[in-house]
């Protein structure tokens, strides 16, 4: 699982860090969002924290360092919270959580980043379109913070 998440860790840095290089080639002017399904500090949430730590001390990075690449996390409470007769692993091939497990990982993923300056939690909600609009908004919200 170490090796594992150091994998995930580094490839997690690379994409993001190829998406900035990529930026360049556009004008100054040109507005540009990237959004990641995934941030390099989940990986504490599947090592707990002396692991994360033990790898980032391994990788040269510093906690502090990661969590500033980011404008914004956005935090989607699993529908396994609260809904847990709408959790399937039966309609996504790549989840293999069951509900208990996929409340845990996500209780996790919250934790590490509950020390980031500008974390959005997005609760559970009944239709996953009112969900996917919570966290638009919050999108929308920091665009126009950047705009003043």
């Amino acid at each position: 699982m170490y090796e594992f998440e150091n994998e995930i860790l580094n490839l997690q840095i690379f994409k993001e860090k190829r998406f900035k290089d990529f930026i360049k080639y556009y004008p100054d002017d040109t507005k540009i969002i990237i959004l990641c399904d995934r941030g390099s500090v989940d990986v504490c949430a599947y090592l707990g924290k002396e692991n994360y730590y033990k790898m980032l001390e391994e990788n040269n990075l510093k906690h502090e360092d990661l969590m500033n690449e980011y404008d914004l996390v956005i935090h989607m409470i699993t529908v396994a919270a609260d809904m847990q007769n709408r959790y399937s692993n039966n309609n996504n091939k790549a989840r293999f959580e069951d509900s208990k497990e996929a409340i845990d990982v996500d209780n996790n993923i919250k934790e590490a980043w509950n020390d980031y300056r500008n974390l959005k939690v997005v609760p559970v909600c009944e239709y996953l379109e009112e969900k996917i609009g919570i966290a638009i908004n919050y999108v929308d919200e920091l665009l126009k913070e950047k705009d003043h």
